[in-house]
């Protein structure tokens, strides 16, 4: 199929950047020349693939691309991302309404946006909501577009790319000796990140990904994309092993052992590569794991007992949205404890409704069929990044609002094709209307 192609093709340049030094560019060609030899099936979800791959600053660091270039691209990028989905909304005529979950994560921007009247620092309140308000939008605008199995299953398998390509790069410059031991940690074992290549932002750019990859592990068919999954999903929790994120290898191990208790079924293959990995990462996984450092929550606990002090002051309307850095100078390391000092009570309730929400939506889908991104791998990378929440924040994440708009979308396709029940006779396009007592085609 052409999505394993795509995919096979796409591992072999990134070894080819990675053997002859060639320049990133020439991947981003083959996928160009991939897509024109395609007849652009996927022109409307290509940005939103591409937008994948530059989800973070850490992410574009390891693959070489210059800072300053990524921030104009991200940009225009999410922007042709929501025109592109809009403009095929008005050509198609078709449209999904929005997901209640979305009118929950309008009316938490809505009230965020409140917050900057009396925020403590107006104009970082108006920084951090053009951000968020911006993400939100493009979440909203994929999730109602009514996107085929065909282009649903191609920006999975981008998706997929994007991060067995951060974490090929990211171990080739580790292995090649790039990186050093972290003095300011007194780590003595070297990690896949540094001052400027932060190992958890690093690491949540590839919990989609990773989430994904185990999707060609347990449903495919294919033994090529079966193969390839099982190849990206090694890379990754290797890339992850070795930048040494706890929070985020505890969010990659939720969000395998959730696909595990949801799906009831799993690969022997997959805890064979995670048995492999930690054997042979162990020394590293021992550095990390134990000691005073890590039983005294890496230097948390004192910063979480001074947010717990903030709270009390400020937990009704809050100090306005995105200003904890600007009291304290340091960064809350807890989302939730950070929304409720920043938009109070108010806030972090419209949040977790809309979270609820939208995992109520996924839970409820009893497809027996799998679609190209089913239910519960969605669900999983979702609560991947909410467990990462309790040590990080989420809300300037990316991938995080891809999981939620891809989660909606989802959501939607289910409900549209149940076909619904009115007094036990079931009705399908054509609608069927009651005239003088009888049911009749209209």
């Amino acid at each position: 199929m052409p999505l394993f192609l795509a995919s096979t093709l796409l591992t072999a340049a990134a070894l080819l950047v990675l053997l002859e030094r060639m320049d990133l560019l020439w991947v981003l060609g083959v996928l160009a020349c991939l897509l024109i030899v395609s007849g652009l099936r996927y022109f409307v979800v290509f940005p939103i693939g591409i937008y994948a791959w530059i989800a973070s600053d850490e992410a574009t660091q390891i693959l070489g691309i210059d800072i300053a270039l990524v921030a104009r691209l991200s940009k225009w990028l999410g922007i042709a991302a929501v025109l592109l989905l809009v403009m095929r909304g008005l050509l198609t005529r078709a449209f999904n309404l929005p997901h209640r979950s979305a009118w929950w994560f309008v009316g938490f921007g809505l009230w965020s946006a409140l917050t900057a009247m009396w925020s403590v620092d107006p104009n970082r309140s108006q920084d951090t909501l053009i951000t968020v308000f911006g993400l939100v939008l493009l979440s909203v605008a994929l999730s109602i577009n009514r996107l085929s199995d065909d282009e649903l299953a191609f920006l999975r398998e981008i998706i997929v790319v994007g991060g067995a390509l951060v974490a090929i790069t990211g171990l080739y410059a580790y292995f090649s000796g790039q990186f050093e031991s972290d003095e300011f940690e007194r780590s003595t074992v070297a990690r896949l990140g540094s001052w400027s290549v932060n190992a958890n932002g690093l690491t949540t750019s590839m919990f989609l990904p990773f989430a994904f990859s185990l999707y060609g592990t347990v449903l495919s068919r294919s033994l090529l994309h079966r193969a390839w999954s099982y190849a990206a999903f090694a890379a990754m929790l290797c890339a992850a092993v070795l930048a040494q994120s706890r929070a985020g290898l505890f969010g990659m191990m939720v969000i395998l052992l959730f696909i595990t208790w949801r799906l009831k079924r799993t690969r022997l293959g997959i805890w064979a590569i995670l048995a492999i990995i930690v054997i042979a990462s162990w020394g590293v996984l021992e550095e990390r794991f134990t000691g005073k450092d890590f039983w005294r929550g890496g230097g948390r606990w004192p910063i979480w007992t001074t947010g717990l002090e903030a709270l009390e002051s400020s937990w009704t309307v809050g100090d306005g949205f995105g200003t904890f850095w600007s009291t304290y100078k340091f960064d809350a390391h807890n989302i939730y404890l950070q929304m409720g000092i920043e938009v109070g009570v108010i806030g972090l309730g419209l949040f977790v409704a809309a979270v609820l929400s939208l995992l109520g939506g996924l839970r409820s889908i009893r497809s027996q069929t799998p679609g190209p991104i089913p239910a519960a791998y969605l669900e999983a990378a979702l609560v991947g990044f909410l467990s990462y929440g309790f040590f990080h924040g989420i809300l300037v994440l990316k991938l995080f609002w891809m999981a939620v708009g891809l989660a909606m979308l989802v959501t939607l396709r289910e409900a549209a094709a149940v076909q619904p029940e009115e007094e036990g006779i079931k009705t399908e396009l054509p609608i069927l209307v009651a005239v003088e007592g009888e049911w009749r085609q209209r």
